[in-house]
């Protein structure tokens, strides 16, 4: 993002440490994961962690408590108090990371960036990654107790189902989902229970797997060939969804390295559109 310590959406994880080791540099870890799809189950932090680091909750404190789909996007009200509950602030450049490589970091990504925060980058390779390169660690996630000055602008990168419905109607953007391809053509079950199976009409797959080797990225020219496979052009608009709009947000990041602009994120996926019977749903 602009004005930021890092000249790259993606960083290393020996780019985020000499960062970290210089004090004018001013950047923070965001810790963020989550409970796997259909549990309830608590986050479970690992027993090593990036030093400094915070914890970006986007399935309790990060999340509308009035919405039917699961952690969705609050009101930007709603994610001031919280981010500066945190301790987020403006003029703080944060890398986020998560425990698996790349999974939910993009969520956070996204939502801070969607929020107005302009100091925002993904650790490539995650928690795995600064742990193969021997890097210093910490047991337990840091506290903060000094309000952060964050404030949040209205997310309109991140669009609600009725939204959705107009965009399905008209079919006026490209829909990508991110879900597996057994999932996508409902030759399997959704994970979370009572849940119909198939996909919107118009969308097209691409799992969210296929932009991952070994939990990093692809690089440029393998995640271009993939998204000139789906016959996209960079200006057109697309909306990116997926189960419960994690791994749309991580599809929807691969898009941003590809050059993609007119991005927008579908908050509630499929545990939102699948769930109310009134929604068109195809199989083919």
């Amino acid at each position: 993002m602009s004005n930021s310590t890092f000249t790259s959406l993606l960083v290393t994880p020996e780019q985020l440490h000499a960062a970290l080791l210089d004090e004018q540099c001013n950047v923070v870890p965001l810790f963020t994961s989550m409970s796997p799809p259909g549990t309830s189950d608590s986050v479970i932090f690992p027993e090593q962690l990036i030093p400094n680091s915070l914890f970006f909750d986007f399935e309790y404190l990060f999340a509308d408590p009035t919405a039917l789909g699961m952690h969705m996007m609050p009101s930007a009200e709603q994610f001031t108090q919280a981010a500066k509950q945190l301790g987020i602030n403006h003029n703080t450049t944060y890398v986020v990371y998560d425990d698996k490589g790349i999974f939910s970091a993009p969520r956070v990504y996204k939502m801070l960036v969607a929020s107005g925060h302009q100091r925002v980058h993904i650790l490539d390779g995650g928690l795995p990654a600064w742990l193969a390169k021997e890097l210093p660690t910490q047991a337990e996630i840091s506290q903060t107790s000094v309000l952060g000055d964050f404030i949040a602008r209205d997310q309109s990168v991140f669009i609600s189902k009725a939204q959705m419905l107009t965009i399905v109607a008209h079919q006026s953007h490209h829909i990508i989902d991110a879900r597996g391809a057994d999932r996508f053509y409902a030759r399997t079950p959704e994970p979370r229970l009572g849940m119909r199976a198939g996909h919107m009409p118009g969308a097209k797959n691409l799992p969210y797997s296929e932009c991952l080797e070994n939990g990093y990225f692809k690089s440029l020219s393998q995640l271009d060939r993939l998204f000139s496979k789906l016959d996209i052009k960079s200006h057109d608009p697309i909306v990116f969804t997926c189960g419960s709009g994690v791994t749309a947000c991580l599809l929807s990041v691969a898009a941003e390295i590809c050059g993609f602009k007119n991005i927008s994120i579908y908050d509630g996926s499929w545990s939102e559109w699948a769930n109310d019977p009134n929604t068109p749903i195809v199989t083919d």
